[in-house]
């Protein structure tokens, strides 16, 4: 909540406490806002109107639209606001080429706003002072409409009307809470009450937006509102450990169409693209590397581009703990192509599993399904590789569903190196018999009937496994005490199924001996 509070008695005439998410955010949003215009501010234990809370305390006179728009400038990058890449184009281009007179002409009907004001003259390269002077007259106006009408800026968050109006008795202006009232219509529901409605506006509530971090499609901000201190560290190292995982990721895509080009023969440079990078990836792999900074669970608000509505995900305690136990979530990052439209994505997978507590059974399963179509076909140097990477990926997804099936403790070591060893005199029968047929026939009768989950033929698959191999299985007897509880036994075995395992653990074992 924000309130007017006496200057003479403590320096600032308001005060605002993070009293729910939007509070917190909007106080997010400020303070990068007061730090980038090197405006004085407190954090400060306040006891208001019988509540104490932790306040931010401020003068309003901070807040005007010139001193709002200018921090937009400067918070976004060129990427985000074209017309700071036609300045800096216009400013500092020695020779205007035919491509990069295109490129500018380009960059100044990127939208509505630049269309308009660039209209009024016909750039050729001879006329940028005429542009840098169009450009300076209207700067206000593109910067507001821009960040207005972008799709992944103010417009992603709030009404795009209600940008720097007052906090008034209007319905609030945030996505999900907004509503005309002045328009009935089924987005107001049957027998709809005007008092079942959030009305509460706030000015503040446009500074929401500065507090969110992620990419152009999906954004999220972690909502620790017992400490405003804690709340500003808490945001400002996510969105610096993003933009060091960003560029990491996109140096890593340019080192790979590198030698790409290289094995194909081609000399050219790599052309500078736009990358879209993975929110969630990115944002598995800071929760993973910077717990120290994340000491307990929180709230998360997540907001999607192409949704009118903000969710809410909450990190436990245990979930922080279950992603300890991931060695790499970049090679996670498995679609399955299963439509046209519809895409099987193993991270989305993981991330609501971890943050949710929830098994990753069907992952598994479906991995292994999939696995078999590679195992199939000729082992070849990418067909091998793509078999590393599942076998990779259901062993993390095994050791994750133990984790949380087991409050925090991975697969016995005994029993998970009982079943390999197993599954290693298995596959030496096979070969010794060079009948790998066999035993992808064996490896496919287990799947089915984990995907029927079918037990009772669970158990009658590995007894005949059993008996022409002549290997004893002594991980059966804990799968049998409870089958349900214990599958992951049987996942474990059907991953350790397969050739590639036993070469891949010839490898390892001929590296730790060099």
């Amino acid at each position: 909540m924000k309130y007017d509070i006496d200057k003479n008695e403590y320096g600032f005439d308001t005060a605002i406490s993070a009293s729910d998410w939007k509070y917190s955010a909007a106080i997010t949003g400020l303070l990068y806002y007061f730090k980038e215009l090197e405006k004085k501010y407190e954090i400060k234990t306040l006891t208001i109107d019988e509540i104490t809370d932790n306040f931010l305390l401020y003068n309003k006179e901070y807040i005007t639209e010139e001193s709002y728009l200018n921090f937009i400038e400067a918070f976004y990058p060129e990427d985000t606001l074209v017309h700071k890449k036609i300045e800096t184009q216009l400013k500092y281009t020695k020779e205007f080429t035919p491509e990069i007179i295109k490129n500018i002409k380009e960059n100044m009907s990127a939208n509505t706003v630049l269309k308009k004001v660039f209209s009024k003259i016909k750039f050729d390269g001879t006329n940028k002072e005429e542009a840098l002077k169009l450009l300076n007259e209207n700067r206000n106006l593109i910067v507001k409409e821009t960040f207005r009408n972008k799709k992944d800026l103010y417009d992603n968050y709030c009404q795009t009307s209600r940008l720097l109006e007052k906090g008034d008795n209007s319905p609030c202006r945030l996505k999900g809470y907004y509503f005309d009232p002045n328009r009935k219509s089924k987005a107001t529901g049957y027998n709809f009450a005007s008092s079942s409605v959030d009305y509460f506006d706030d000015e503040v509530f446009d500074f929401i937006p500065f507090a969110f971090t992620g990419n152009s499609f999906e954004t999220i901000f972690l909502n620790d509102n017992l400490n405003l201190e804690i709340l500003e560290i808490m945001n400002f190292k996510l969105r610096e450990y993003f933009s060091e995982e960003k560029e990491r990721e996109i140096t890593n895509i340019r080192t790979l169409k590198q030698e790409k080009a290289m094995k194909e023969g081609k000399n050219e440079p790599i052309e500078e693209t736009s990358v879209s990078v993975s929110l969630k990836k990115i944002f598995l792999n800071i929760l993973q590397k910077k717990t120290d900074y994340i000491k307990y669970g929180m709230e998360i608000i997540y907001k999607n581009k192409e949704r009118d509505y903000f969710e809410t995900w909450y990190l436990r305690n245990d979930s922080i703990e279950v992603l300890k136990i991931v060695e790499d979530f970049s090679r996670l990052d498995i679609r399955i192509k299963i439509t046209d439209k519809y895409y099987f994505n193993l991270l989305d997978e993981v991330f609501s599993a971890i943050l949710n507590l929830s098994l990753l059974t069907n992952s598994i399963v479906y991995l292994l399904k999939d696995r078999e179509n590679f195992i199939k076909l000729d082992v070849s140097k990418e067909n091998l590789s793509k078999i590393f990477k599942y076998n990779y990926a259901i062993e993390q997804l095994i050791k994750i569903n133990q984790t949380i099936r087991n409050g925090g403790k991975g697969m016995d070591k005994n029993l998970k190196n009982s079943i390999k060893a197993c599954a290693s005199e298995v596959m030496k029968k096979f070969i010794k018999d060079n009948s790998l047929n066999k035993l992808a026939s064996y490896r496919q009768k287990l799947l089915s009937s984990v995907v029927a989950k079918n037990h009772k033929r669970i158990l009658d698959v590995l007894t005949q496994l059993s008996v022409y191999s002549g290997v004893y299985f002594s991980f059966s007897f804990d799968y049998i005490e409870n089958p349900t509880q214990n599958e992951d036994i049987i996942h474990y075995f059907i991953l350790e199924l397969d050739q590639s395992r036993l070469e891949s653990k010839k490898n390892k074992e001929n590296e730790d001996k060099e």
